[in-house]
């Protein structure tokens, strides 16, 4: 008797061989006793009375028979009516499964036949009944033996069967039994589940069986949670066979409630891994095999899809393990040669295997025990012997085995609600950011098909789901890139987003990522054409109060205008728009206007030059002066920000400066030292940083001189400036270093070729004049003065005579009759005008009358500024070496680590490399001239040359920089990483993925680095020489370079430095360089003041004792 098996019709019918025998000698109750009431009598008395007394009372096997068949049809008494009943009877079939030994003798006897029995009887109590709360109870505690009895006894293998069995008979009944159902489907699948795993079963059509109900019921709930959970357990125990190093127990949660927040029992079962990886693949195939759902429940379908999903990502799980390089490494087996089976290889492997079972239907009990396990589990095992050589899972392999149930999902004509499809392209963009690459052209084409039918349909969550999930995609596969930019749809797609009302932050965030990959690189797929609603979309939403989205947004803009070639009114929109939102911002907002006004200071050194409008500068600065406060040393720091960022946007663009109303203004902001307290002088630092700039050109190199020791050389002093003279050999090197910078001029002596030409006067007043004979030698005319001159005549007698007087006080002082001044002293060698007529040589000192001209018209000579003049002294030479370490330029600092592959050693990428790819040194050497230790160097490349043996130096517009490499070295260089680390916190790393570059990959050179105490910026060519960007960097410390940006391999370096000097250096590092060349300045003209001194004029004119100065 059992449940299907029980009314005399169902009786002499229905056979559920080989699982269930057929036995008709029970049920006789049914057939002797017509009665209902007494039948029920009859069982009632008869269990009572067992309870009572007992198993002792039963002294033959036709006792237990007998005792059983009243046990049996109690089961299917009314449960309101006859709970109690009913429980002993459950009691009694405990007692007797659980503990054998206390059971009936002849029951012990033949063990297995009679615990089947009791299994049958059991599943009586699921028949339809119409009291179901008590008939729930009953079955609840049927539930809870069966799973302490598989538990604690070993069962045979027809008595598993048998158990399946009637477990799904069970099951069956409760899932279509509303009155039931709702409170025992819970329960009833975790048994039928946990029976199923135990019981190791490789029946195929018990296979088959399990996946035709579960998909005939899957509109109740429990069906689908409970699947979910036990394919999640699998999977992930099959992720740490295949995956892992450290072996992890399976286990399965069973959830209390459909909402998976509190897991009523974990399940863990002692099994092996073959065990596992069979029944995965089984359990994967009930839903993941093409069936329609069409008809099915939409929360079913929905929760399934959830379910698939979490399966998935304990895939991806191993991939970011793999990407992260944590993945525990295994040696490989020495037995193994062949090549490694992946999942995929795994998956086809099982499917194969199952494709060759013989049906059970065919075979006795004991040859399904004997061919399921041991022939196929060898195949299993055997391939199993190999883990440790499994390849990671690769995009294509994971779509393999899911991807036809997502891209049917998101399928344009499926049935599917936008919902599950939302899910399903999420999953798909999750694979492919995060799998091992690359994925098949046909992949990509279905999955950018679905892309572009999901936006033009404008389904609201599905879009959400994809902008969520979309700005990982680019960064390590090309063709991703050219798919999407083909036109301009997708980013299309992003603006009207953007211009949704009421739209959720996280989504706008997800929307400016998305900017930060593409805008960058959009003019070189899309042209102009898109140019215009790229910058709408960006000054519409400066506006926003979002904190993390402005300053996304403000870099991006930084970033996009850099890399705009070819469009001027673009960059100027943005560039108004800009300063106009820092005019908008809060006063609480100090964060977001620091950093866009860090950022509008930046851009003049980022743009090309000649793009953007002079009128629009113009105004953009005037703005930005209504915008400097006027009281209040509360403000003191926004004021000095401002007015720095108007100096470095007029030192860019000089023509701004001529604006009368722009200098009236900025000259009278610098002129008020009244705010500066915090700060102290900082507007005469502006003073000079702003006229020192005019007309000075961007360095890009170093300046290569002779050095020759019999060269003049001297050194004055004054009280802004520290001046030197060099005499080479047909010119002068002048040097002045003052409080802003150093600057030197090349003076050579231009001489003047004069030819000295004889007077033609003519006089019309004449009254005579001589004729000349042919023979006169003499070609003067004789002429009366005073004739000629008239009643002129009287005023030149005058004039002659004061004439005469300054040429005696002339000849005076040439024959010392007058004293000297004490500065005056002899000259020289002066020179002279030259004329056709002399060649006397030039002596070589008179070639200083030049460079005192010159000196004279910087305004270091004239008579105000004489007595601020200080010869030389050893303490002010010594200071003068020493003042440009003081250099108000920033010193950007960074080592460039070439990475050839993401898993390459510390004995490899610091050592010197036969390979280094054309796009790697088409970047190393944009840094500019490389200094080996030879020649004439700047001081503060001497502690990297030491290090590594060479350096790259470039002095830029607002920086200067050093990078330092070991690709640049010839030779292996000595140090090692924890070196660099110790010496450089900020580290660019080029992560070249030769070997793969389709790579995830995170380098293994992160396992060696602290990322909170040094800043990586990780550097990855995608190809068609774009580079992706990956910051090691807090958010508020990034910009311009952000996380997840793409730029392009020209724009790549300038925007770099920018990006290390915001990590190094912050607003006031430029005000701070120059406070200290002013004091060292001050100290070389007031140290050793005491000191005997040479005459100044021994000074200016380069002549001391007789003795040149060395």
């Amino acid at each position: 008797m059992y449940l299907s098996n029980f009314t005399p019709e169902e009786f002499q019918q229905q056979s559920d061989e080989p699982y269930i025998k057929k036995r008709y000698s029970t049920n006789l109750l049914n057939d002797i006793l017509t009665n209902l009431d007494s039948r029920a009598s009859t069982a009632e008395n008869f269990v009572q009375g067992l309870f009572i007394q007992g198993s002792k009372c039963l002294k033959t096997e036709f006792h237990l028979n007998w005792a059983m068949e009243c046990l049996g049809y109690s089961f299917t008494l009314p449960p309101r009516k006859h709970f109690n009943i009913l429980m002993n009877s459950v009691e009694i079939y405990r007692e007797w499964l659980l503990n054998p030994t206390s059971a009936p003798q002849f029951l012990q006897y033949n063990l297995g036949y009679y615990q089947r029995e009791i299994l049958c009887h059991f599943s009586l109590a699921f028949s339809q009944q119409k009291e179901s709360l008590k008939q729930t109870e009953v079955c609840s505690v049927i539930l809870k033996t069966i799973c302490d009895f598989i538990d604690s006894q070993k069962l045979e293998e027809e008595t598993w069967l048998c158990l399946l069995k009637l477990l799904f008979k069970m099951t069956e009944e409760v899932l279509k039994n509303i009155r039931i159902g709702e409170l025992l489907s819970q329960q009833t699948m975790k048994t039928l589940l946990q029976v199923w795993i135990l019981s190791n079963t490789r029946d195929k059509q018990l296979w088959e069986d399990l996946g035709e109900m579960m998909y005939n019921c899957i509109d109740n709930p429990w069906v689908i949670t409970s699947w979910n959970s036990v394919v999640l357990g699998l999977t992930k125990r099959v992720v740490n066979v295949l995956y892992e190093d450290v072996d992890k127990q399976f286990k399965v949660k069973f959830y209390e409630n459909k909402n998976l927040s509190d897991a009523l029992e974990i399940f863990a079962p002692n099994v092996d891994n073959e065990q596992v990886l069979y029944f995965w693949y089984r359990f994967l195939r009930i839903f993941l095999s093409n069936k329609n759902y069409q008809e099915k429940s939409l929360d079913s379908r929905e929760v399934l899809i959830i379910g698939v999903n979490k399966v998935i990502i304990q895939f991806l799980k191993a991939c970011d393990s793999d990407n992260r390089n944590i993945r525990p490494k295994r040696a490989a087996s020495k037995e193994c040669d062949q090549s490694p089976l992946s999942l995929q290889d795994y998956y086809e492997l099982l499917s194969s295997i199952f494709m060759q079972e013989t049906k059970v239907n065919s075979l006795s009990s004991s040859q399904v025990s004997s061919l399921g396990p041991k022939n196929n589990s060898f195949i299993i095992k055997d391939n199993l012997m190999k883990r440790d050589r499994i390849p990671i899972p690769s995009i294509s392999g994971i779509l393999e085995l899911f991807g036809s149930w997502l891209f049917s999902i998101t399928n344009c004509n499926s049935i599917y609600t936008e919902q599950e499809r939302a899910e399903a392209i999420g999953m798909i963009c999750k694979i492919l950011s995060r799998a091992k690459g690359p994925a098949s052209q046909l992949n990509l084409e279905k999955f950018t098909t679905r892309i572009f039918y999901e936006i033009q349909k404008k389904n609201p969550k599905t879009c959400n789901e994809i902008i969520k999930n979309f700005s990982n995609l680019p960064k390590t596969n090309i063709k991703i890139i050219e798919l999407i930019l083909e036109n301009f749809i997708f980013l299309q797609f992003i603006i009207d987003t953007l211009n949704e009302n009421h739209l959720e932050i996280e989504t706008k965030r997800h929307c400016f990522e998305i900017f930060l990959a593409f805008s960058n690189i959009s003019e070189i797929y899309l042209g102009q054409r898109f140019a215009n609603n790229l910058a709408s979309i960006f000054l519409i939403h400066l506006a926003d109060r979002d904190e993390n989205s402005l300053l996304l947004l403000t870099w991006t803009i930084c970033s996009y205008v850099t890399c705009l070639d070819n469009d001027s009114g673009t960059i100027n929109s943005l560039l108004r728009g800009l300063v106009n939102r820092l005019g908008s911002l809060e006063e609480n907002s100090r964060k977001n206007y620091f950093t866009l006004l860090n950022c509008i200071g930046m851009i003049p050194y980022l743009i090309d030059r000649s793009k953007p409008s002079i009128d629009v500068i113009k105004t953009n600065v005037k703005i930005m002066l209504s915008l400097i406060p006027h009281k209040g040393k509360s403000n003191e720091e926004t004021v000095c920000r401002l007015l720095l960022c108007i100096t470095d946007w007029i030192i860019a663009f000089p023509p701004v400066f001529f604006d009368q109303e722009i200098k009236s203004q900025m000259l009278k902001k610098l002129d008020y030292s009244k705010v500066y307290e915090k700060y102290e002088n900082f507007n005469e630092f502006l003073k000079e940083l702003l006229l020192n700039a005019f007309n000075q050109p961007e360095g890009i190199g170093l300046w290569n001189r002779k050095k020759d020791q019999n060269t003049r050389k001297d050194i004055f002093n004054t009280e802004y400036a520290v001046l030197s003279a060099e005499e080479m050999d047909d010119y002068v090197i002048f040097h002045i270093k003052n409080r802003i910078g150093s600057y030197i001029w090349k003076i050579t002596e231009v001489k003047d070729k004069v030819q000295k030409k004889p007077l033609n006067i003519q006089m019309t007043n004449l009254v005579e004049q001589t004729e000349e004979s042919p023979n006169q030698q003499n070609n003067y005319v004789q002429v009366d003065t005073e004739e000629c001159l008239g009643k002129d005549f009287s005023t030149f007698q005058d004039i002659k005579k004061y004439f005469e007087k300054q040429k005696q006080i002339r000849t005076d002082f040439k024959n010392n009759l007058k004293t000297k001044p004490i500065f005056y002293k002899n000259i020289k060698n002066r020179k002279t005008i030259e004329t056709t007529e002399t060649t006397e040589p030039c002596n070589d000192s008179a070639r200083f009358k030049i460079f005192r001209r010159f000196v004279s018209e910087l305004g270091y000579l004239d008579i105000n500024t004489l007595n601020m003049i200080r010869p030389p002294n050893e303490a002010s030479k010594l200071l003068f070496e020493k003042i440009d370490m003081q250099s108000i330029k920033p010193l950007v600092i960074f080592s460039v680590i070439y990475l050839p592959t993401p898993d390459a050693q510390e004995n490899i990428y610091l050592s010197s490399s036969a390979y280094y790819s054309d796009e790697f040194q088409e970047f190393l050497t944009s840094f500019g001239t490389l200094i080996t230790g030879e020649g004439e160097y700047p001081y503060f490349c001497k502690p990297h040359l030491i290090r590594f043996g060479s350096c790259l130096f470039k002095s830029h517009a607002f920086l200067r920089s050093v990078v330092v490499s070991p690709a640049l070295y010839q030779n292996d260089i000595k140090i090692t990483l924890s070196e660099i680390l110790d010496k450089y916190k900020n580290i660019v790393i080029w992560n070249e993925r030769y070997n793969d570059r389709y790579s995830n990959k995170t380098p293994s050179i992160f396992n060696n680095i602290e990322l909170n105490k040094t800043y990586c910026i990780v550097l990855t060519p995608i190809g068609n020489g774009l580079i992706n960007i990956d910051l090691k960097v807090p958010l508020e410390k990034q910009g311009p370079l952000m996380d997840k940006m793409i730029v392009t391999l020209k724009h790549l370096p300038k925007l770099l430095l920018f990006t290390i000097y915001n990590l190094q250096h912050d607003f006031i590092t430029r005000y701070t360089s120059w406070k200290e060349r002013v004091y060292m300045i001050e100290d070389c003209f007031t140290k050793g003041f005491d000191e005997e001194q040479p005459n100044i004029t021994d000074v200016l004119f380069m002549n001391v004792n007789g003795k040149d100065m060395k």
